[in-house]
């Protein structure tokens, strides 16, 4: 509040008073400070890349953290203003900011506008390419997202794959029965190249892997590890370590799934039995 005083035009001092009074649960204080920093960020007359900047990361505070629709909706305005304003319109990364507060806030047909602009300026933008399949799994369109997931991994490989992963497991929730063309072929390859190689993301790695095999392939238990084993196999003796950790602890749970039917865990509770005494 004292920053706020002693300069009034400061839209960073409004903005941290927003946040602040957000936590405190103290929304029309907030709501207004958050509005007033979107006022003078705009009135901002330092050079170019600095206030473009600070529209930044203020719009996608405001767009993406703020509690409140009438912060989130300023938010979405201060970086749409961004991402069409001559001067900062054909910077890629700008537009995909953009894009990603639409998809954040579920304005799916919009952002996927926006990450069209940004990924016919930059096709090799990773966070583009990967956000642009979530908005088109949304949409209805599986095929369409697992194959911006599968691009957007190409060129950096397993070190993006968690991010990706994610939203894999999102994607086969969504879509079970729909039609991925020839994209499940070209991720099981995908997922053997990484085991093959001893992927540092083994845990990434094995999740999709049974996600596919368990949930969308509908294979049987006992098939299922039958394959693991398989798989686990061809990581290398030095540096595939982590693949065959997880395969282990994968490989315990579908034992006792097929053997007993359950996974019993004892998460501190009373202990249970049943009438078998397991």
């Amino acid at each position: 509040r004292r920053a706020g005083e002693l300069n009034p035009d400061w839209h960073l001092a409004h903005a941290h008073l927003g946040r602040i009074y957000e936590r405190l649960g103290l929304d029309e204080d907030a709501v207004e400070h958050y509005l007033t920093a979107a006022e003078r960020v705009l009135k901002d007359t330092t050079p170019g890349d600095v206030q473009l900047g600070n529209i930044m990361r203020l719009g996608n505070t405001m767009a993406k953290e703020s509690e409140h629709p009438e912060g989130r909706a300023k938010g979405i305005e201060l970086l749409g203003r961004a991402a069409g304003d001559p001067r900062y319109s054909l910077v890629p990364s700008v537009v995909s900011d953009y894009a990603s507060a639409l998809l954040v806030n579920e304005r799916y047909e919009e952002a996927l506008a926006a990450f069209d602009r940004s990924a016919a300026m930059d096709r090799k933008g990773f966070y583009t390419i990967a956000n642009r399949g979530i908005c088109l799994g949304k949409l209805g369109r599986p095929a369409e997202a697992l194959a911006d997931f599968l691009e957007s991994v190409a060129p950096g490989g397993e070190d993006r794959f968690a991010y990706v992963a994610e939203h894999l497991a999102d994607l086969f929730r969504e879509h079970r029965d729909g039609d991925f063309g020839g994209g499940l072929d070209k991720l099981r390859a995908q997922l053997e190249e990484y085991a093959t190689a001893g992927s540092g993301r083994a845990e990434a790695v094995w999740n999709v892997w049974l996600m596919v095999a368990l949930w969308l392939d509908r294979k049987e238990v006992a098939e299922a590890l039958e394959e693991l084993e398989a798989l686990a196999a061809k990581a290398p003796p030095s540096g595939g370590e982590a693949v065959r950790a997880r395969a282990a602890e994968i490989r315990w749970a579908l034992e006792r799934l097929r053997d007993g039917g359950a996974i019993r865990i004892n998460c501190g509770g009373g202990e249970h039995g049943d009438a078998n005494g397991v």
